[in-house]
């Protein structure tokens, strides 16, 4: 197994984040100027544990989502490990900079099923115990395999999102 099919959780600085963050931001207002863009993910839930890495979403109309597609393809390299849809892409900003986090752009269109981000967001930011059960998901899958961590983080979402989330022990 490689080390990056395993997960590895580690503390990301604050500062750092908000460096790598701003420029990207620049260029995605100039590129994409009526879309939305934010950071979502474990950087923007204070005291919550991840990979060390930031996600940004940008969200679309879906009438522009093709030409916005498009558009972030110029400039980064579509994110292999994450599936593509209609309403759904994935980018990686160029390799970080030393002593900067590696960011994602995860791009989606306003209204699609795909669009969840906010919505989970907004659950862990909320909700401490459930942000608890988050953060246990997380560590119980510590230095095990990628692909199983994004099934049961992608079970633990859809139940969170239906209220009725339970500890998932990963097994």
């Amino acid at each position: 197994m490689t080390d990056k099919s395993v997960l590895r959780l580690r503390d990301t600085d604050r500062a750092a984040v908000d460096h790598a963050l701003q420029p990207l931001f620049a260029v995605l207002r100039e590129c994409l100027p009526t879309a939305e863009a934010r950071e979502v993910g474990s950087t923007a839930v204070p005291e919550l544990v991840g990979k060390g890495d930031v996600d940004v979403l940008v969200r679309v109309p879906l009438a522009d989502f093709a030409a916005a597609s498009r558009t972030l393809e110029q400039r980064f390299a579509c994110n292999e490990d994450q599936h593509a849809s209609a309403t759904f892409r994935s980018y990686l900003v160029s390799p970080p900079k030393h002593g900067l986090p590696p960011v994602t752009i995860q791009m989606t269109a306003i209204g699609a099923s795909t669009e969840v981000f906010d919505a989970f967001l907004a659950v862990l930011r909320t909700d401490e115990t459930m942000r608890e059960r988050y953060g246990t998901l997380k560590r119980s899958w510590e230095g095990r395999g990628m692909a199983g961590y994004r099934r049961a983080k992608a079970r633990f979402i859809r139940n969170a999102l239906r209220g009725s989330e339970t500890p998932d022990r990963g097994l």
